[in-house]
């Protein structure tokens, strides 16, 4: 069982890089061509004594700077945690926290700290070594309603060809 920052984070390797971006919002084919954008991602290491954590900066999206993905202790029979604090376009900041699922290797994150109207969920989908996708999703606050997607973003690493 993994027991530090580093190793706890080690499944999400996958993400150090940098990747170009292609993001769509939701909506008709003219919407989400007209609201699409092209943004570049960094994902690196961080080190600190013993503590490990994944910053990430974003130039030319339209919602995120930058941020932080770290570990955090949720016991020892829970699954570890994962919070990542994003700085946002608006200057704001929105904290997420959630669980990795190493089998479908889908990193999901729900909003701390969001509106009290709604939930929203952040999912990091790792493709294939050179691929990923993230998207956000939101719900009514306190219901059981399914998850309405706002935006994707579809990640591929430099230098790679999307194919």
């Amino acid at each position: 069982m993994p027991t530090t920052a580093k190793e706890v984070l080690q499944p999400l390797q996958g993400l150090i890089g940098s990747w170009k971006g292609r993001g769509t919002p939701e909506g008709t084919k003219d919407e989400r061509t007209a609201g699409a954008w092209k943004e570049k991602i960094i994902w690196e290491w961080k080190f600190q004594e013993a503590d490990a954590w994944l910053p990430v900066r974003f130039t030319g999206s339209k919602h995120f700077t930058h941020g932080d993905l770290r570990f955090m202790s949720a016991g020892p029979a829970a699954d570890p945690r994962f919070p990542v604090i994003l700085s946002c376009t608006d200057r704001s900041t929105a904290t997420f926290t959630g669980s990795y699922d190493t089998k479908l290797r889908v990193l999901t994150l729900t909003r701390t700290d969001g509106p009290t109207a709604e939930e929203q969920r952040l999912v990091f989908s790792l493709l294939h070594p050179n691929r990923y996708l993230y998207r956000l999703e939101d719900r009514p606050a306190h219901t059981t309603v399914a998850f309405t997607k706002k935006y994707q973003v579809g990640a591929t690493q430099d230098g790679e060809p999307f194919a």
